[in-house]
């Protein structure tokens, strides 16, 4: 009976190690101007990312509304670059709570026109791999290399096209925390 009480207990915890982590921004204060997501939201810690409810923001381009809540958060983006030019670019980190994630899926599109963004992992600082994905303003989904493995750093580099600065509009980010 032990052994498999122990066995069942073992099978719980690697079930639960195991889970992937669906963050959402749903939680977050809707507003009617861009605000940075606060460190620690999803046990992350978030570098020029905002948030924005599209239907308060005269700023919100057509691939804003294509989420399932009233908030999304976006990088970049004429209002952002414009104004702070080192925020076209943002990092998600792992945070003291969750040093260290895989990163394995999101829910995006581009916020004003077709554009194309780069994701480059880290792991100790060191460049574990890279990814450009198309982004049109249709929200679709985009998966990560699971050749990247664990990482403690995806930055995010959104490209110029068309005389505008290129933008990502996050809807969900799902991770694996690491084991």
């Amino acid at each position: 009976m032990k052994k498999i009480a122990l066995l069942v207990c073992i099978l719980a915890l690697a079930v639960c190690a195991s889970a992937q982590t669906l963050i959402t921004f749903s939680n977050l204060t809707p507003s009617s101007s861009p605000i940075p997501v606060p460190n620690g939201y999803g046990n992350l810690d978030w570098e020029h990312v905002h948030s924005v409810d599209p239907l308060l923001w005269a700023g919100s381009g057509p691939g804003f509304t294509n989420g399932p809540d009233a908030v999304s958060t976006f990088v970049g983006g004429n209002y952002v670059c414009i104004f702070q030019p080192a925020a076209c670019k943002a990092t998600i980190s792992g945070s003291a709570a969750m040093p260290r994630f895989q990163a394995q899926s999101a829910s995006v599109s581009a916020g004003y026109q077709q554009n194309v963004v780069t994701f480059v992992a880290y792991l100790a600082g060191v460049e574990v791999g890279r990814q450009d994905f198309n982004l049109t303003v249709t929200n679709q989904v985009i998966d990560f290399p699971t050749t990247w493995g664990t990482i403690d750093q995806l930055k995010i580099w959104p490209h110029v096209g068309g005389g505008q600065f290129g933008s990502v509009v996050f809807y969900t980010l799902t991770i694996m925390p690491e084991p």
